[in-house]
Parts: C-alpha cells; structure tokens; sequence
C-alpha cells in the first residue's frame, strides 16, 4: 500500500459527471449556460481580437472596470474579461474576473448579438468593491459602451439593471 506507483491509472474517461459544462437539450444541440463556465464559442479568447476591442476606441471607463465593445467580423454576444497584475496576485485577479463575469451573467439581456463582444477590464478596486456598487457600475459603464436591450429606447429601468441590487450575490 505504501509503495509508490502502486495505484492504477485513473482514466480520462472516468464515470463522474462533468460539472460546470454546457446542457444539451433535444437532439443533443447545446442548450442554455449551465454552471459557472461559459463554453468556448462564448467567450472572446485570441489576443489579436482583444487587440481590435482596444483599437476601436469604444469603451467605458469607471472606478473598478472598462468595458470595450468589440464590432466587426466574428462579433457578437461573447464575453472577454481581463485582469493584469496591477489587479493583485493570482487569487485577486481570478476573483476579480470571476465577479465581473458573474456580473455579466446576471445583466446579459443588455447585449445583443448584433451589438458586439463585450471587453471588460479589471480594475484594481475590482475584488473589494461591494457588490450592488459593482453590477451597478458595470450596467452603467455597459450603456454607456453603446449596448442596449431588445426594445429598450434609453434606460427604462434607470440604470439599475437585473442584478444591481442583489445583495452578497457571488462573492
């Protein structure tokens, strides 16, 4: 028992279940977001299209974020959040993108496919600002990048969005 190497291989293809992935619906297509992870076809992930969400000069500055809206070929309705060591160690900067990525989840009426990607960056704030105050600068500095929500004519829930004002959410 004690000898090393003694144990098995454990295969790949062990019978635990997957946590955090993609549900399938009927006939096996990807349904809706299940879980904490969001699939790769979701998420912005090359630096070349981080490079053109810069470029393009349309973003939002606040207190604990930036917000940049990406437009143009392969756009739409997909996620990239950055956190650089400015933000803190390997822990702050993981929590840091795991709270605006939750904030995302919570107020993703307001983006539209054809609206773009949306680029936040984390700021160094970011992994002790409360909250409501957190969300609610992030739907703030989202209006102001250029999104919208179907049918909305300019805010008509005030700026405060769906998760504004969910108290202790992911934290």
């Amino acid at each position: 028992m004690g000898v090393r190497g003694s144990k098995p291989p454990v295969s790949p293809c062990s019978e635990r279940p997957a946590r955090g992935l993609v549900a399938h619906g009927a006939g096996g297509a990807p349904a809706a977001v299940t879980g904490n992870k969001f699939p790769k076809r979701l998420r912005v992930r090359t630096n070349k299209e981080f490079r053109q969400a810069y470029e393009q000069d349309c973003a939002a500055h606040g207190r604990w974020m930036v917000v940049f809206r990406r437009e143009g070929a392969g756009a739409g309705f997909r996620l990239g959040v950055v956190a650089s060591r400015k933000v803190g160690g390997s822990p702050e900067r993981a929590r840091a993108k795991r709270r605006l990525r939750e904030a995302y989840r919570l107020n993703r009426r307001l983006f539209e496919a054809e609206q773009g990607d949306v680029i936040v960056v984390a700021r160094r704030g970011a992994v002790k600002a409360s909250w409501p105050k957190l969300v609610a600068e992030f739907v703030q500095l989202a209006r102001k990048a250029g999104f919208r929500a179907a049918g909305e004519a300019g805010g008509a829930d005030g700026g405060q969005g769906v998760g504004a004002g969910v108290a202790g959410g992911a934290e």
